[in-house]
Protein backbone atom coordinates (compact mmCIF):
# COMPACT_ATOMS: atom_id res chain seq x y z
CA UNK A 1 0.00 0.00 0.00
CA UNK A 2 1.48 3.57 -0.56
CA UNK A 3 0.91 6.13 2.11
CA UNK A 4 -2.05 8.16 -0.35
CA UNK A 5 -4.36 5.19 -0.09
CA UNK A 6 -4.40 4.92 3.51
CA UNK A 7 -7.55 7.65 4.29
CA UNK A 8 -9.38 6.14 2.15
CA UNK A 9 -8.92 2.25 3.20
CA UNK A 10 -9.39 4.04 6.53
CA UNK A 11 -12.38 5.73 5.57
CA UNK A 12 -13.80 2.68 4.19
CA UNK A 13 -13.38 0.58 7.10
CA UNK A 14 -14.95 2.98 9.18
CA UNK A 15 -17.88 2.97 6.65
CA UNK A 16 -18.61 -0.50 6.99
CA UNK A 17 -18.27 -0.64 10.58
CA UNK A 18 -14.58 -2.39 10.22
CA UNK A 19 -13.00 -1.18 13.39
CA UNK A 20 -11.15 -3.94 13.79
CA UNK A 21 -9.81 -3.18 10.55
CA UNK A 22 -9.19 0.50 10.89
CA UNK A 23 -7.64 -0.02 13.84
CA UNK A 24 -5.13 -2.49 11.88
CA UNK A 25 -4.33 0.34 10.07
CA UNK A 26 -3.22 2.74 13.08
CA UNK A 27 0.06 2.65 15.09
CA UNK A 28 -0.01 1.10 18.58
CA UNK A 29 0.49 4.73 19.72
CA UNK A 30 -2.43 6.28 17.41
CA UNK A 31 -3.70 9.46 18.31
CA UNK A 32 -7.18 10.80 16.47
CA UNK A 33 -8.63 13.96 17.72
CA UNK A 34 -11.40 15.96 16.04
CA UNK A 35 -11.27 19.72 16.03
CA UNK A 36 -13.37 22.60 15.27
CA UNK A 37 -12.24 26.21 15.21
CA UNK A 38 -14.90 28.50 16.86
CA UNK A 39 -14.99 31.84 15.92
CA UNK A 40 -16.96 33.09 19.02
CA UNK A 41 -13.86 32.00 21.58
CA UNK A 42 -11.39 32.31 18.29
CA UNK A 43 -9.45 29.07 19.33
CA UNK A 44 -9.87 25.42 18.32
CA UNK A 45 -12.27 23.30 20.72
CA UNK A 46 -11.67 20.05 20.76
CA UNK A 47 -14.71 17.59 20.31
CA UNK A 48 -12.78 14.20 19.91
CA UNK A 49 -9.57 12.81 21.98
CA UNK A 50 -9.15 9.44 21.63
CA UNK A 51 -5.86 7.19 21.72
CA UNK A 52 -5.32 3.63 20.23
CA UNK A 53 -6.45 2.06 23.49
CA UNK A 54 -9.38 4.01 24.24
CA UNK A 55 -10.24 3.94 20.50
CA UNK A 56 -10.74 -0.49 20.83
CA UNK A 57 -12.21 0.38 24.16
CA UNK A 58 -14.85 2.92 22.22
CA UNK A 59 -14.98 0.62 19.46
CA UNK A 60 -16.30 -2.36 21.75
CA UNK A 61 -18.67 -0.42 23.63
CA UNK A 62 -20.94 0.60 20.71
CA UNK A 63 -23.38 -1.80 20.63
CA UNK A 64 -23.69 -0.72 24.50
CA UNK A 65 -25.05 2.72 22.62
CA UNK A 66 -27.58 4.55 21.11
CA UNK A 67 -26.76 5.22 17.70
CA UNK A 68 -27.93 7.20 14.99
CA UNK A 69 -29.64 5.00 12.75
CA UNK A 70 -28.25 7.14 9.81
CA UNK A 71 -25.26 5.19 7.36
CA UNK A 72 -22.50 7.40 7.14
CA UNK A 73 -20.37 7.39 3.66
CA UNK A 74 -17.30 9.57 3.99
CA UNK A 75 -16.05 10.93 0.43
CA UNK A 76 -12.55 11.76 0.28
CA UNK A 77 -10.66 14.50 -1.80
CA UNK A 78 -6.75 14.19 -3.49
CA UNK A 79 -4.42 14.00 -0.97
CA UNK A 80 -1.79 16.82 -0.48
CA UNK A 81 1.03 14.66 0.18
CA UNK A 82 3.88 15.81 2.19
CA UNK A 83 6.91 14.16 2.51
CA UNK A 84 9.60 14.07 5.35
CA UNK A 85 11.46 11.02 4.81
CA UNK A 86 11.05 7.62 3.91
CA UNK A 87 9.78 6.80 7.00
CA UNK A 88 7.12 10.16 7.61
CA UNK A 89 4.23 11.13 5.34
CA UNK A 90 2.05 14.32 5.96
CA UNK A 91 -1.51 14.01 4.42
CA UNK A 92 -4.20 16.89 4.40
CA UNK A 93 -7.30 15.25 2.51
CA UNK A 94 -10.68 17.19 1.93
CA UNK A 95 -13.20 15.60 3.83
CA UNK A 96 -17.52 15.76 2.69
CA UNK A 97 -19.43 13.07 5.15
CA UNK A 98 -22.79 11.55 4.29
CA UNK A 99 -25.71 10.46 5.88
CA UNK A 100 -28.29 8.15 4.24
CA UNK A 101 -31.13 7.63 6.34
CA UNK A 102 -33.54 4.26 6.65
CA UNK A 103 -35.83 5.52 4.01
CA UNK A 104 -32.99 6.05 1.33
CA UNK A 105 -32.52 9.90 1.70
CA UNK A 106 -29.00 11.34 1.58
CA UNK A 107 -27.62 14.16 2.62
CA UNK A 108 -24.49 16.22 3.50
CA UNK A 109 -23.56 15.97 7.27
CA UNK A 110 -20.14 17.42 7.39
CA UNK A 111 -17.19 19.20 5.96
CA UNK A 112 -13.66 19.35 6.86
CA UNK A 113 -10.14 17.88 6.43
CA UNK A 114 -8.24 15.12 7.78
CA UNK A 115 -4.46 15.72 8.53
CA UNK A 116 -2.59 12.51 8.45
CA UNK A 117 0.90 11.72 9.88
CA UNK A 118 1.64 8.20 8.28
CA UNK A 119 4.95 6.46 9.38
CA UNK A 120 6.67 2.90 8.65
CA UNK A 121 5.79 0.84 11.07
CA UNK A 122 8.18 -2.64 10.94
CA UNK A 123 7.65 -1.97 6.90
CA UNK A 124 3.91 -1.33 6.84
CA UNK A 125 2.87 2.65 6.28
CA UNK A 126 0.32 3.05 9.30
CA UNK A 127 -1.65 5.97 10.67
CA UNK A 128 0.14 7.41 13.75
CA UNK A 129 -1.81 10.74 14.33
CA UNK A 130 -5.14 11.96 12.72
CA UNK A 131 -6.77 15.30 13.12
CA UNK A 132 -9.93 15.60 11.73
CA UNK A 133 -10.72 19.67 11.10
CA UNK A 134 -14.25 19.97 10.51
CA UNK A 135 -15.88 23.07 8.77
CA UNK A 136 -19.16 22.28 10.18
CA UNK A 137 -20.16 23.50 13.97
CA UNK A 138 -24.34 21.83 14.20
CA UNK A 139 -23.69 18.04 13.91
CA UNK A 140 -27.00 17.74 15.66
CA UNK A 141 -26.89 14.80 17.23
CA UNK A 142 -23.49 13.77 16.51
CA UNK A 143 -21.59 10.29 17.04
CA UNK A 144 -19.56 8.37 18.89
CA UNK A 145 -17.85 7.04 15.73
CA UNK A 146 -14.96 8.54 14.37
CA UNK A 147 -16.08 11.04 11.56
Amino acid sequence: MIPAQLPAIAARCLDRGDYTGFLALCTADFEYQVRVYSPDIQQDMIWFDHGHDSLQALFESLPEHLLRPDKMMRHLGQSIIEEDSNTLVLLDTSLAVFLTNIQGQSRLWVTGRYEDKIVRDAGIWKLARRVTRLETRDLGIGTLVPI
